[in-house]
């Protein structure tokens, strides 16, 4: 698995072309504010105003309809994210 920062974003093209190479891209997704609070427990010498100048664009490109295929929800009903082993089982990685 490979994993990059929460400003790079692959469209619905480059995401095909990578299949064809063995390669699945998805995006941990959520509510917006579930995100931000979940980021902000595990980034706690960051800001709100951090999170929202680096993903805001992100995290609209990533919620469009041509993207739902390539989002994983990752946002409990509780509110609380997902453990890494809950997001790997959801991805289907061993």
């Amino acid at each position: 698995m490979l994993t990059f920062p929460s400003v790079t974003h692959f469209g619905p093209w480059w995401i095909d072309h990578l299949t064809k190479h063995n390669i699945a891209v998805r995006y941990l997704y959520g509510p917006k504010e579930l995100c931000i609070r979940e980021y902000l427990l595990r980034e706690p010498d960051r800001d709100r105003a951090f999170w929202s100048k680096y993903n805001d664009e992100n995290y609209t490109l990533i919620g469009a309809p041509e993207m739902i295929s390539y989002r994983a929800d990752v946002i409990k009903p509780s509110g609380e994210r997902l453990s890494p082993e809950e997001i790997a089982r959801l991805l289907n990685i061993e």
